[in-house]
This record gives structure tokens, sequence and C-alpha cells, in this order.
């Protein structure tokens, strides 16, 4: 797949996931010592077994999924949709299709490299060859 098209697909699922949730959970998120919270009170994450099982440890990732609230999610397709933007261009009068990539060594290189790190974790894919 081409680049674009992975930070596409990414925000696109991103964006779906994050709007389902707000919908559901909405942000701010918060959390106390066994869970975390929607805006509206709902339970997103609830580590209140935690301690019971001998594994009190798995109270450590609520402040992070507190953090990462549907606003986060939104946020982070528009940065894809942006990179994808902003790093893409046609070189045919008409034609949306063409991509254009910096090289390597460029500072934009490195933002495009983050960005599709980010975009094949949420997709679940590598880089391909």
């Amino acid at each position: 797949m081409p680049p674009a098209d992975e930070l596409h697909a990414a925000a696109a699922q991103l964006r779906h996931h994050a709007e389902t949730a707000h919908r559901v959970s909405p942000g701010p998120w918060a959390h106390d010592h066994e869970c975390a919270y929607s805006s509206n009170g709902l339970i997103v994450a609830d580590r209140s077994c935690a301690s019971d099982n001998g594994h009190p440890e798995q109270v450590r990732d609520l402040p992070y999924i507190a953090l990462m609230d549907p606003a986060v999610g939104l946020a982070l397709a528009a940065w894809l949709e942006e990179i994808a933007a902003t790093h893409y261009r046609s070189t045919h009068p008409g034609d949306d299709h063409t991509e254009c990539w910096c090289g390597d060594d460029a500072a934009q290189c490195r933002m495009i490299r983050h960005a599709l790190a980010v975009a094949r974790a949420i997709l679940d894919t590598q880089e391909t060859p």
C-alpha cells in the first residue's frame, strides 16, 4: 500500500473508533486508583480486581488510558491526514493520486517515518519492501 494510503486508512480507522468511543464515553477521561472514567461517569477501564488477583501493577496503565481519550484519537487522525496531505502532490493536472515523498535525510522525512510508524501500529501492518 502506498504510504499516503496507509496514512489515510489509519486516520479513517482511528477516527471511526474515536468517534464511536466519544458517543459512549466522552472525554476528558480521568482515573482514580482502580478505574478510568469518561466524563459521563462510565467506566472505561476497571482494575479493581488487580490487587485481589495478585497483580497490583496492573493499575499502572490507568493514567495512560485516561490520557488517551477520544479527543487524542481524533487529533492523531487529523495529524495523519495532515501529514498525508502535506507530503503528497500530483505531478499531472487533474491527478491527485501521484505521490511525492521527500528524501531520507530531510527533516520532513523523519516526520513521515513517525507518522507511518503510528499508521502501521494502528493498522497492525509492517513496512513492505
